[in-house]
């Protein structure tokens, strides 16, 4: 039960820094260069996956390690 209740609190809270990164990318989309927006919105991609796929990313960089 409790298992379950942190996983919606997680995928909640993964699904508001997304939405709240993604309000930031348009912003600088609107706001930045362009030479500095396309580097802004490769970092602001690999943030996102980051934050929605860490748990792979973390239990196969302990597995490699």
């Amino acid at each position: 039960m409790f298992d379950l209740i942190g996983n919606v609190i997680g995928d909640v809270s993964r699904f508001f820094l997304t939405l709240i990164l993604t309000v930031i990318a348009i912003i600088a989309v609107i706001v930045l260069p362009a030479k500095t927006k396309i580097w802004g919105l490769i970092v602001m991609v690999i943030i996102i996956l980051f934050v929605w796929f860490y748990e792979d990313i973390l239990s196969f960089l302990g597995g490699v390690i």
